[in-house]
């Protein structure tokens, strides 16, 4: 037969043996919340790092989208210009090449001597002069062209510019 304190201590032990477990699943399980709680401000570091990130990377994306809307603006003004430019660049040879053509049909002698002409008729119309007085100072480029229209229509090249006032 058992002694009757041995039964008792192993009731005891029992309980005894429960709470030590007890206690070592909550040692493993506070450990595993501190390691935890790491990863978790470790993670909260990182969101805050990258948080800042993406607001600078926002910040400067708006500012260069800005940019790219004033470059658009931009070419689009220069484009039309540009394309304004062509247009007239098209009809402004038609335009000195006929008025030069009518004023082959004109007498024009002693224009380029610069004695008043005989004829009232040989002047060029105000706008014409104007225009080719332009192109002549823009360059040798448009003096050549100038130069051949007058030639061409068998002009001294001062009747591309007298407007018959003055």
């Amino acid at each position: 037969m058992a002694l009757p304190g041995s039964s008792l201590q192993e009731y005891n032990s029992e309980p005894v043996n429960w709470f030590d477990s007890l206690r070592q699943q909550r040692e493993q399980l506070i450990q595993q919340i501190q390691r935890e709680e790491e990863s978790k401000c470790e993670i909260q570091k990182q969101v805050s790092i990258l948080t800042d990130a993406l607001r600078k990377m926002s910040e400067g994306l708006a500012r260069k989208k800005q940019v790219r809307s004033e470059y658009d603006k931009t070419i689009q003004k220069t484009e039309a210009a540009y394309m304004q430019i062509l247009g007239s660049s098209e009809t402004l040879p038609c335009a000195t090449q006929s008025k030069t053509a009518s004023l082959a049909r004109v007498d024009v002698e002693g224009v380029m001597a610069g004695e008043p002409p005989r004829k009232r008729r040989c002047a060029v119309d105000p706008g014409v002069a104007r225009v080719n007085q332009m192109l002549w100072e823009s360059g040798p480029v448009a003096q050549e062209m100038l130069e051949r229209e007058a030639a061409h229509a068998g002009l001294p090249i001062d009747a591309l510019f007298y407007t018959g006032s003055g």
